[in-house]
């Protein structure tokens, strides 16, 4: 007689949890592939004051991001400060306006306080519009 032993198989999933008053897609950003080297500085002509870090879920594929990529674009005033700033670009369709992508951006006022929508829609749009040969992204990988 054999005696067969089955252990059960522990996996988290998930577990990450979006920043206050973000939506669920945006959690564990930080945690994906980061487009810039280097943190991205403030520019004196930029619509996202701040330094910057930007993070994507998926890469592109022959130029193009896949349906489903969200693209996170992270702002803090200073070195080490915590992120008052989220700009995402989520891609919902192939196809369409822009590719698909839907533009939001959020802002807070400290590290403690809950996030709260900033601009959507023609504001991002008008000026990503620029990065239309890139698929409306500005960051490339490097």
């Amino acid at each position: 007689m054999r005696l067969l032993l089955v252990l059960p198989l522990i996996v988290a999933v998930g577990g990450a949890t979006p920043l206050p008053g973000l939506p669920t897609y945006t959690a564990g950003y930080a945690g994906w592939t980061k487009l810039n080297s280097k943190p991205i500085p403030r520019r004196a002509v930029d619509a996202h004051s701040s330094i910057k870090n930007v993070y994507a879920s998926k890469l592109p594929r022959a130029g193009r991001y896949p349906v489903g990529t969200v693209i996170v674009k992270e702002g803090r005033q200073r070195a080490g400060a915590p992120v008052t700033l989220i700009a995402v670009m989520r891609k919902l369709r192939a196809t369409g306006p822009h590719n698909g992508w839907q533009m939001i951006e959020w802002t807070r006022s400290s590290g403690r306080g809950r996030f709260s929508e900033l601009a959507r829609g023609q504001v991002c749009t008008s000026c990503h519009f620029q990065a239309r040969k890139t698929d409306y992204v500005f960051t490339k990988r490097r």
